[in-house]
């Protein structure tokens, strides 16, 4: 080891970084190159191969799935809303209200559970910041 007050001071010294060898550069851009046109080879190769039966099943399956939640949905707004309007011919604003929480019990307690942690998250957030 070379104690420090022996060191000298060079002038002319320069780091390694600022010489560049084109030659491994250019080489190994090159194999960069190469390497992404195999992975893009097997990626293309990997989407083009077929799907196993029960991974088309699946698809399948998902879609009839996905088919029958739309499609329930789609009733299910068409019935909410007769619903809504027999409870608004039959009672007043009150009576709906309690007409929805004697029918629906588990639902309204439920509903407003989520209200009030909503709430409390709320006020924890902005008491925070």
């Amino acid at each position: 080891m070379t104690p420090v007050f022996s060191a000298t001071a060079n002038p002319g010294a320069r780091p390694d970084f600022l010489n560049i060898d084109q030659g491994a550069r250019s080489a190994a851009l090159e194999r960069g190159d190469a390497f992404e046109e195999r992975l893009r080879t097997r990626e293309a190769e990997q989407a083009n191969a077929a799907f196993a039966p029960a991974e088309k099943g699946f698809c399948i399956f998902a879609f009839l799935l996905s088919s029958f939640t739309l499609v329930s949905m789609l009733f299910g707004s068409i019935w909410q809303v007769t619903w809504i309007g027999r409870y608004a011919e039959e009672f007043s604003a009150q009576g709906r209200l309690a007409a929805i929480v004697k029918d629906h019990p588990i639902a309204f307690t439920v509903a407003v559970a989520v209200c009030v942690l909503q709430v409390v998250r709320f006020v924890r957030e902005k008491r925070k910041s």
